[in-house]
């Protein structure tokens, strides 16, 4: 409420008549000047801008909110006036500064975690100092070397050391008429949003816009995953710490899969597994377009003798000879009654009848097959390469590559 307070105040104390209320877009660092009101902001898909107001976490650590990426609140930038914080820059010597009016404070950026916010210091140092970079025809705003970007799926603004894209844009006020009373654009069906939610089917036949996942992965386990359009670069979407995994061949108790490379693209309507440290939810994919038959929710991917059935409506497989995922391998539903595959994942079904409770997972890479000496002892299962478990122990069986802990072995 401070913050809020403190931002209506300074706004009417520096605002002006509408005849003379003008904001103009800031694209060379020359245009950059002491005394002037400035508004930072980012433009959604639809073409409107984003508030900034700060937030403290704890001490002088702040976090940069905004209001929903999808907003369609604010179409000009100045009716952003009164609803988010009014900067100035200051200059010290060569150097520039980002100040807050709301805060009273210059902006800074952390030295230790957590990183990416925001500090604010009653006098500037080293970490305020403000620079620029030109890209693509934009002026790009760095604090303390990092850049000034926003964060979609949080709703917030973040100092990223490395490019994001998500470059913030700058506005500063100027005197003269005011040029920007047209009437708000339409947003065009290749803006349009889609929610993909796992307690919801799937019921857009045809599509071109903004898809939102909101789901919850489990870090440290094996997740399944099918979308109905591509997606470019997995890690962009999912995390920089997430790998990727594409079936290859099945046995009737194993099911092997490749490590697809880091920033590959995902094909639409196929199964996948994802593990990792994920980003957080909601996950957000641009530009991205489908077109399917209604009835069309399930899915159906042949790979040796089984089939790997994507779900874009709720499956009911309780009971029935059916695979399901739960951590590192796949096992059968036959007494568990009330079993239930969601939207935007998938099961197994055999092609013939399996007497196997559960199915193993194996990584077909070579970062998965290691080697063990033949002293080492193991107490675990070994399984042959076909998937049939081994009754004789590791010191007594001949060389060759086994499973173990779904983990390819090799004794020499």
């Amino acid at each position: 409420m401070k913050h809020f307070l403190s931002i209506l105040f300074i706004s009417l104390l520096f605002a002006l008549p509408s005849h003379a209320d003008k904001w103009v877009l800031v694209t060379q660092e020359s245009q950059i000047e002491e005394g002037v009101d400035y508004i930072i902001t980012y433009t959604n898909s639809k073409g409107c801008y984003h508030t900034l107001y700060s937030e403290q976490q704890k001490d002088t650590i702040y976090q940069f909110k905004s209001n929903n990426y999808y907003d369609s609140t604010y179409w000009k930038v100045k009716e952003l006036v009164g609803q988010t914080t009014l900067f100035r820059f200051v200059k010290t010597g060569s150097n520039w500064y980002l100040y807050s009016q709301a805060d009273e404070k210059y902006v800074s950026k952390m030295t230790s975690n957590p990183i990416s916010l925001f500090s604010l210091r009653a006098t500037p140092n080293e970490n305020c100092k403000v620079s620029f970079e030109i890209s693509s025809n934009e002026l790009v705003l760095k604090v303390g070397e990092k850049y000034f970007e926003h964060q979609k799926a949080a709703a917030d603004y973040r100092l990223n050391t490395s490019s994001k894209g998500l470059h913030v844009l700058i506005y500063k006020r100027t005197d003269g008429e005011d040029d920007d009373d047209e009437n708000p654009p339409t947003p065009s069906t290749t803006t349009d949003t889609l929610y993909l939610k796992l307690t919801e089917p799937l019921t857009a036949t045809s599509f071109k816009g903004t898809a939102i996942l909101e789901r919850t992965f489990e870090s440290g386990y094996y997740n399944t995953i099918i979308l109905p359009f591509k997606v470019s670069n997995f890690n962009s979407i999912f995390g920089s710490g997430v790998k990727a995994y594409q079936a290859t061949s099945t046995t009737d108790s194993t099911i092997v899969f490749n490590e697809l490379s880091s920033g590959s693209a995902l094909t639409a309507n196929t199964p996948y597994l994802l593990m990792g440290s994920f980003a957080t939810s909601p996950y957000v994919f641009e530009n991205v377009s489908f077109t399917r038959e209604a009835s069309n929710t399930l899915v159906e991917t042949t790979v040796g003798n089984a089939t790997l059935c994507g779900v874009y409506a709720e499956q009911k497989v309780g009971g029935t000879s059916s695979y399901i995922l739960w951590k590192d391998n796949f096992y059968i539903c036959t007494s568990l009654p009330n079993m239930v595959v969601e939207p935007y994942k998938w099961y197994i079904n055999l092609q013939q009848s399996s007497s196997a409770k559960a199915v193993r997972v194996v990584f077909e890479n070579t970062t998965d097959i290691a080697s063990i000496p033949t002293t080492t002892p193991v107490s675990h299962a070994i399984y042959s390469i076909q998937g049939i478990r081994m009754s004789q122990s590791w010191e007594t069986l001949p060389k060759g590559i086994y499973i173990i802990d779904g983990k390819k072995l090799v004794k020499r």
